[in-house]
């Protein structure tokens, strides 16, 4: 995919859906569904620091610039952006049920699009780095919420992997950091093995790998 301007910001949502309906729990429209998707979180690094030292204002400007520069890199590959979590973001890519479906090659090439354009791009006056993890399997999708707010989301073990993995981009020194599901559907020739590693919350050590960062053609 090409993008003759690969730092063009526009501006990201930043609200979750209102509905109507009564104060109990619900599902909204579109219905709660198990689909097979690349989860992808993005983190902006050593944000606790930055806003510990900047003015207020500062940090806001910051975090804004970030997220324009991110999430339409995100949305321009195909990706889906659910949530903006404080300095995180949590997108998911469709059609990746299998090696050759196409999300995962997108999600892929999203991540290496936004390590890209942080480095190209000032944010704010600043440089900005990010660890981003990429995990792909079955995950339920949908709106839920309480009362008259609800939000688009994903959740299960996949999404919570993947949120694990995002953690260890900064132990172990890579931008970019894969589940070995994920590898397998792009092709293990495709990615850099970096370890075995145990993750909070599951029985079973995890293979983590790190993508060869080309576009693909």
């Amino acid at each position: 995919m090409t993008n003759n301007n690969p730092c063009h910001r526009r501006q990201p949502p930043l609200a979750a859906t209102d509905t109507e309906d009564s104060d109990q729990i619900k599902v909204a429209s579109p219905a709660i569904e198990r689909v097979e998707a690349v989860v992808m979180f993005c983190d902006l690094r050593d944000f606790t620091t930055l806003s510990n030292r900047l003015p207020q204002d500062d940090v806001i400007a910051v975090l804004q610039g970030y997220f324009n520069l991110v999430v339409p890199v995100i949305e321009a590959f195909g990706g889906e952006v659910l949530q903006l979590i404080g300095d995180g973001i949590l997108a998911i890519f469709h059609d990746c049920a299998n090696r050759n479906g196409p999300g995962c090659a997108r999600a892929k090439d999203a991540a290496t699009q936004i390590q890209r354009c942080l480095n190209m791009c000032s944010v704010a006056g600043r440089t900005l780095q990010a660890g981003i993890a990429l995990h792909a399997g079955e995950v339920i999708y949908g709106e839920i919420g309480a009362g008259r707010r609800t939000s688009l989301t994903v959740i299960g073990p996949v999404v919570n992997l993947t949120s694990r993995l995002e953690t260890l981009c900064h132990l172990t020194g890579q931008p970019i950091l894969v589940s070995s599901a994920f590898a397998r559907r792009i092709g293990l020739a495709n990615c850099l093995y970096i370890g075995r590693f145990e993750f909070k919350g599951f029985d079973e050590s995890q293979e983590v790998y790190a993508p060869l960062r080309q576009i693909t053609g």
